[in-house]
């Protein structure tokens, strides 16, 4: 009975969670969709999260995401070559 009650006084905030979270999902969705490659990217580079602090936002608005200091080195690893997108002939 004392877990019935504790889910009836939650009922009403856990719905309207869900209706939140039915009207923002289109905008995490697009946003995804924008940022995923650039993401993908930063990933790649970053060797170990572990290697760096949080993010630091300049006046400017400039990201920068600094190496502790404690890091080792860093050695970025060979960039994969692109494949041209499609044959030229000439």
């Amino acid at each position: 009975m004392f877990l019935r009650g504790l889910m009836d006084e939650f009922d009403p905030a856990i719905r309207e969670l869900e209706g939140i979270a039915d009207e923002i999902e289109p905008a995490f969705r697009e946003m995804a969709r924008q940022m995923g490659p650039a993401f993908a990217e930063i990933i790649a580079t970053i060797d170990n999260i572990r290697y760096y602090d949080a993010p630091v936002v300049l006046d400017n608005g400039d990201i920068l995401i600094p190496r502790r200091e404690d890091a080792p080195p860093y050695a970025p690893s060979e960039p994969e070559p692109e494949e041209p997108d499609e044959e030229i002939e000439l």
